[in-house]
């Protein structure tokens, strides 16, 4: 009897670690109905014509996911190919018709499980390739900061205290380009301070942030459509130097989405990675 007790004292440790979560424990992903995806062409899976892939966002791939992990979401995905935050918040645009789902739901006795979404991008990049003037910079931040505060509080708003809202940093898709009249790379400097603005944001609205920058380091001419090492400027602009994700990049940036829910990357996606 002695021999018995002493054995389940030393197991009883090991079956508490290994037991998964209870049901009562519920996350409020698992208490939700409808997936919802924001942002702007990375939430689409744009790029340009010459790199065109037929593939979908990252938002496609984190559905298959949840839905990997028993999580029977529905979907939607509200992203559009050349969003700002400045354009996101025009009347009747991409905000306004979130904000219209979300209250459709409730009304149907339905809730949003998530909300994920890519914003800030083109802002900041729009500086990047079209002027080096240190003056337009600052104020294309400001306008961000602004633009991004009301996005989130207004999300944050319609959505409730509870449900997860998870905002993404970007990568930098031009490491060390040094772009004409620039003594430095201009995305270098820009990037990482767009990151900080995006994570400030999401902090005080209560968002989560999904670190994208990070795993992309190093990997850009293997996750994006940038010719690396770089290609003359004026030689095929579009097709070289498209920052938009190739399937790679897309597959990693869902897996940071589902890894920030607690959830593993689905088979799927390694297959499909093992075959591009």
């Amino acid at each position: 009897m002695r021999r018995l007790l002493f054995l389940l004292a030393l197991l009883l440790p090991l079956a508490l670690f290994a037991r998964p979560a209870q049901a009562a424990e519920h996350s409020p992903v698992e208490l939700g109905d409808l997936y919802l995806a924001l942002g702007d062409s990375l939430a689409t899976g744009f790029e340009t014509a010459g790199n065109a892939d037929g593939q979908p966002g990252y938002p496609v791939f984190l559905h298959q996911t949840l839905l990997a992990a028993d999580l029977t979401l529905d979907y939607a995905n509200l992203g559009m190919d050349g969003e700002s935050a400045a354009s996101m918040l025009l009347p009747g645009g991409q905000l306004e018709r979130a904000e219209a789902l979300i209250a459709q739901e409730r009304t149907q006795g339905r809730r949003i499980a998530l909300v994920t979404l890519s914003i800030g991008g083109n802002d900041i990049f729009q500086q990047l390739l079209l002027t080096s003037d240190p003056d337009a910079t600052e104020r294309a931040f400001v306008r961000l900061r602004a633009n991004l505060e009301a996005i989130l509080g207004r999300l944050r708003a319609a959505l409730g205290a509870d449900t997860p809202l998870l905002v993404m940093s970007y990568y930098n898709p031009y490491p060390g380009l040094v772009l004409p009249g620039d003594e430095a790379p201009r995305a270098d400097l820009l990037v990482p301070r767009l990151n900080t603005l995006i994570a400030e944001l999401a902090a005080a609205h209560g968002a989560g942030l999904v670190d994208v920058y990070t795993p992309f380091l190093g990997r850009e001419a293997e996750l994006t459509f940038v010719r690396i090492p770089y290609r003359p400027l004026f030689e095929d602009l579009f097709t070289n130097y498209d920052f938009h994700p190739r399937l790679a990049g897309h597959l990693l940036i869902a897996e940071r989405f589902a890894l920030a829910q607690g959830l593993p990357v689905a088979q799927a996606h390694v297959a499909l990675l093992a075959r591009n």
